[in-house]
């Protein structure tokens, strides 16, 4: 598709997908239908079908169509359906999103959940996005010192518990 290591040939590059992701590889499917999305594929595809490779690569754990399913399902306002694709997404280790932890600060498309919020805003810091520092200052404020414990114990980071409980006392 991009043309590493040879001449770039998009046309190819579906036909291949399109092979592999009949053949069942997910990576495959997850590839093609990023082509539809992005404009670039030859063959028009149903919107239809572009959500069935999508569907299927997220449960085949390709943790990216994840992502994209849930940007997908956010911009239609399926905000339950979003974060439960935003959160299969981190698990699979596609990267906490900033997305996941804002919908349980903020209560979009579940209950507020502070605690949650503080995992996932931590979660981001363990894979090296530091997006999630300033949601997590602004965050603790209003929480308590057990709280704050337990989202940096669900993030696999105590050490940022006592951190955060005394970057709220300055």
């Amino acid at each position: 598709m991009t043309g590493r290591g040879t001449q770039r040939d998009p046309e190819r590059a579906e036909r291949l997908f399109t092979l592999a992701a009949e053949a069942g590889d997910s990576h495959a499917m997850f590839n093609l239908a990023m082509m539809h999305l992005m404009d670039t594929a030859t063959d028009r595809m149903s919107p239809q079908a572009v959500m069935t490779l999508l569907m299927t690569a997220a449960e085949q754990d390709v943790p990216e169509a994840a992502g994209v399913l849930g940007d997908w399902f956010s911009e239609v306002g399926r905000e339950v359906d979003a974060l439960t694709w935003y959160e299969r997404a981190a698990q699979g280790g596609h990267g906490p999103s900033i997305a996941t932890g804002v919908r349980y600060r903020d209560a979009v498309g579940t209950d507020r959940d502070v605690v949650r919020s503080l995992t996932w805003f931590l979660m981001m810091l363990q894979v090296g996005n530091g997006d999630g520092i300033h949601e997590s200052h602004q965050l603790v404020s209003g929480m308590s010192d057990q709280q704050i414990r337990e989202a940096a114990r669900r993030a696999h980071s105590p050490e940022w518990a006592e951190a955060l409980i005394n970057s709220r006392r300055q």
